[in-house]
């Protein structure tokens, strides 16, 4: 006889008694160039602390968002642009991130996991404007930034509920880098300048500007003009 299972009752699990976001997601749909980046996320989940740790456990669970983060490119051709290029970017700099807050804020106990969330999901958007192989249809008519804003909307409004200050805090950085770069004015929270700063150095690893690109470049400049 085979081996069969009856199903008498199916009840689900309310987010908050489920286990890790990072235990459920499927890793070996995460491509391997991009694991690095996963065990940096599931670090990440397990040291925030109440409620933001259940405030990403619901960005991850959604459907939306949880598998395409794990296989979505950074940029088409920029930087980290290859499957699971965002995730990779997204927690490169997670430590230096919680460190530098801590230099940056040390009066506030909340920077260090602010700075690491704000640097994880301000790039959230590239899930629709970027994609995994090619870019979505209608992925350049909204900027990714607005799109991100979209995405973590419904689980903004439940950190609300639970903590209002952290809730505005992650609003008013998604908000500042929904801005553009000429137009900002002078971030009146410092994590805002953290973020900015290690995004920038993130990706500048995958750009050629070391000192042997500076001078080759240098003494083609000088061929070229002499």
């Amino acid at each position: 006889m085979r081996p069969h299972l009856n199903i008498e009752r199916l009840s689900p699990t309310p987010i908050d008694e489920a286990p890790p976001a990072t235990d459920l997601l499927p890793r070996h749909r995460c491509p391997a160039q991009a694991l690095p980046g996963l065990d940096a996320l599931t670090a990440l989940e397990k040291t925030l602390p109440r409620p933001l740790d259940s405030f990403l456990k619901r960005v991850l669970l959604d459907p939306a968002i949880g598998l395409s983060f794990l296989r979505c490119r950074a940029s088409v051709s920029h930087h980290h642009a290859f499957e699971g290029g965002l995730l990779a970017h997204s927690t490169q700099m997670l430590d230096i991130a919680a460190a530098l807050s801590r230099q940056v804020l040390p009066n506030d106990q909340t920077a260090p996991a602010m700075t690491q969330l704000g640097l994880l999901l301000h790039d959230l958007g590239k899930l629709r404007t970027v994609g995994e192989t090619r870019r979505p249809h209608g992925a350049l008519v909204v900027p990714h930034e607005f799109i991100t804003i979209e995405l973590l909307t419904p689980h903004l409004q439940w950190l609300e509920r639970k903590d209002f200050e952290l809730a505005l805090g992650l609003r008013y950085l998604l908000g500042y880098f929904a801005t553009p770069k000429k137009a900002r004015s002078f971030a009146k929270y410092a994590v805002a300048e953290v973020i900015e700063r290690l995004d920038e150095l993130s990706a500048a690893t995958h750009n050629d500007r070391d000192l042997a690109s500076l001078t080759s470049s240098e003494g083609s400049r000088r061929a070229t003009t002499g």
